[in-house]
């Protein structure tokens, strides 16, 4: 097995930080987005949907703060002498484990603002849709 570099692991956790930076800012704007929505002009169905949109926005920022409590965690582990192959081979599973997780994170928060703007789409025409 190639070992990868402590530089190398670094260079990916940096990554991901700005990934969850950048889902992050987004997820503020589609936050700000559901406030401006003026919530005595719509009926209850549809306030519904933006308590159920408003909740996942919610939990992406609780899933967030958890993977950049991990990307610390793994960054400590980094710090230690990992020569011994055991802590390796530990190392990487988180490394792989965290990386899966974040992917799922971006996949996952492409579909839920897709799903939000075209609820917004639908809502300023007039047109039903659910979350």
């Amino acid at each position: 097995m190639t070992r990868k570099s402590l530089a190398q692991f670094f260079s990916e956790q940096e990554s991901w930080q700005h990934t969850l930076d950048y889902i992050l800012q987004q997820n503020i704007e589609l936050k700000n987005s559901l406030s401006a929505i003026d919530s005595k002009m719509i009926d209850a169905d549809v306030l519904e949907q933006l308590e159920k949109f408003q909740n996942r926005f919610i939990e992406k920022d609780v899933l967030i703060s958890l993977l950049r409590h991990d990307i610390i965690s793994l960054e400590e582990l980094l710090k230690n002498d990992y020569s011994n192959e055991l802590q390796y081979l530990q190392i990487v599973r988180k490394h792989e484990s965290l990386k899966k997780d974040i992917q799922r994170l971006e996949v996952e928060f492409i579909l839920l603002k897709s799903k939000f703007n075209i609820f917004l789409n639908n809502l300023t025409h007039n047109t039903d849709y659910e979350a």
